[in-house]
C-alpha cells in the first residue's frame, strides 16, 4: 500500500519534534472546608460530592460551581451514587439511604435493615443498587430502594467499596483485605482470596473478568479472571489509597493520602505519578470518559482532570532515538538520557496496539504484524515523565 504524500508530510514535520505531555489536575472551589469522601458524576457535567458533617454539593456544569444542598439528617456522608441527573443515593453514620429522583430538590429518607454505619453504595441503574458498611454489612434492592433487604455476607469484616459490572456480578471490599464475589444479585456471597491482609478500600471493575482493588500501603491489586486470581501490581507507592477508578480497560486512575495521584495507561502493567497540586488525603475518583475525571478529599478538595497538554520541542538531537525510520519489520529504541520502563505503540485513532516493558535504555522491537502507516510510540520513564514519537511504518 502506498502511504499518501500528505502522510508523509506530517510524518517528516514530526520526525525531529519530541510531543511531550503533562497530565493536569485543577483545583476547583468547592466553597467548603469540610473533608469530602466521595464523589460521583453521572455524565461530563452533572455531580455530587458528599462528606463530613451534612456536606453534600452539587455542580451543573463539571465542577466549576459547586452549590450546597441539604440532604436530611445530621451526619457524616462517606458515599454517594448518581445513574443519572435526577436519580441518586447518599449513605453515612446515619443508618439511613437517602433517595433523590428529582436531582436533589427533594429527599426521601428511606429506612434500611440494619443498624451499621454505611460506607458504599453503588446503582447499576435507577431501580438496582447495593450499600455496604459495618460489621460485614450488604444491604440490596431492586425498586430505587424502597425496599432493602440484607445480603448473606457471611463476614464481620467492615466493607468499604462495591461495584456491580451488571445487575448479578458483583465484588465488595474491606478489611484484613477481604474481596467478596456474588453471582446472583448480591443475596449470596463468597470469599474471593486476595493475597493480601492490608485494607481495602475501592474496587472497580471494567468489564465481567478485569477488576482493580485498591488500599493500604500502596496495594493495587489486578485479576483477568473475575476474581478468581488476584495478583499485586506494583502502584509505586506505599501511601495508602482510597480510591480506584478506570475509564476504560487500559486506562485508571488511583488516589490517596497527601494528594496522591497514579495513573495507568496500559491496565496497571505500570503506574504513574501525577501531579495533583495538594498535599489534601484524597478519598475518591469519579471518570466518566478518558478526559472527563474528578477527585475528593479533606479540607474541600475537589479536582478536575485536564486532557493532556502538549507541546512540540524542535531539536537537533532527541532524547530518544527510535530507527530506522521509517521501519519496515522491526525498530530500535535508544535513550541518550532517561532509562526507559515501558513502550506503547499507538495507532492514529488512538489504540494502543502494542505495550512492552523495557529493561535499560535500548531494545528491539518486532513490527511484523503491524500494518503500513503512520503509529505514534509513547516512551515511559521510570521518574513517570513520558514523551510520544512518531513512527512510519512501511513493509
Amino acid at each position: 500500500m502506498k502511504i499518501p504524500m500528505k502522510i508523509k508530510i506530517i510524518f517528516l514535520i514530526a520526525l525531529f519534534s519530541t510531543l511531550k505531555c503533562y497530565p493536569q489536575w485543577i483545583t476547583l472551589n468547592s466553597g467548603t472546608t469540610e473533608n469530602l469522601n466521595s464523589i460521583s458524576f453521572s455524565d461530563a457535567v452533572n455531580g455530587w460530592a458528599v462528606g463530613s458533617n451534612n456536606t453534600a454539593l452539587q455542580t451543573l456544569d463539571g465542577g466549576n460551581i459547586w452549590n450546597p444542598n441539604v440532604v436530611g439528617n445530621t451526619a457524616n456522608y462517606y458515599g454517594v451514587s448518581f445513574v443519572s441527573l435526577g436519580d441518586g443515593h447518599i449513605v453515612g453514620d446515619d443508618t439511613i439511604d437517602h433517595m433523590t429522583n428529582t436531582g436533589g430538590i427533594f429527599w426521601f429518607n428511606q429506612s434500611v435493615p440494619t443498624t451499621e454505619t454505611l460506607y458504599g453504595v453503588m446503582f447499576r441503574n435507577v431501580l438496582s443498587g447495593w450499600e455496604v458498611g459495618a460489621n460485614g454489612t450488604i444491604i440490596r434492592t431492586i425498586n430505587q430502594g424502597n425496599l432493602w433487604t440484607l445480603g448473606n455476607s457471611g463476614v464481620t469484616e467492615t466493607l468499604y467499596s462495591v461495584y456491580f459490572i451488571d445487575l448479578f456480578n458483583g465484588w465488595v471490599v474491606g478489611t484484613d483485605g477481604i474481596i467478596l464475589h456474588s453471582t446472583d444479585r448480591g443475596g449470596t456471597w463468597f470469599s474471593q482470596p486476595s493475597g493480601v491482609t492490608s485494607t481495602l478500600r475501592s474496587i472497580f471493575f471494567s468489564t465481567l473478568d478485569s477488576g482493580w482493588a485498591c488500599g493500604y500501603n500502596g496495594k493495587i491489586l489486578f485479576t483477568g479472571n473475575g476474581g478468581l486470581n488476584w495478583n499485586q501490581q506494583n502502584s509505586g507507592t506505599t501511601a495508602d489509597l482510597y480510591g480506584i477508578c478506570f475509564a476504560n480497560s487500559l486506562q485508571g486512575w488511583a488516589v490517596g493520602n497527601n494528594g496522591i495521584i497514579i495513573s495507568t495507561t496500559n491496565g496497571g502493567a505500570s503506574w504513574n505519578f501525577e501531579t495533583s497540586g495538594t498535599t489534601q488525603n484524597l478519598h475518591s475518583c469519579s471518570f466518566v470518559s478518558a478526559s472527563d475525571g474528578w477527585a475528593a478529599g479533606d479540607s474541600g478538595t475537589i479536582l478536575k482532570y485536564s486532557p493532556l497538554s502538549s507541546s512540540f520541542e524542535i531539536t537537533s538531537t532527541n532524547a530518544v532515538l527510535l530507527f530506522p525510520n521509517p521501519a519496515s519489520d522491526y525498530i530500535h529504541i535508544r535513550s541518550a538520557a532517561q532509562e526507559i520502563s515501558s513502550l506503547e505503540i499507538i495507532n492514529s485513532s488512538g489504540e494502543v496496539m502494542l505495550s512492552k516493558n523495557i529493561k535499560g535504555n535500548e531494545s528491539k522491537i518486532s513490527l511484523s504484524t503491524f500494518s503500513q502507516g503512520s503509529y505514534f510510540a509513547k516512551v515511559f520513564y521510570h521518574s513517570g515523565d513520558y514523551l510520544i514519537k512518531p513512527i512510519l511504518i512501511s513493509h
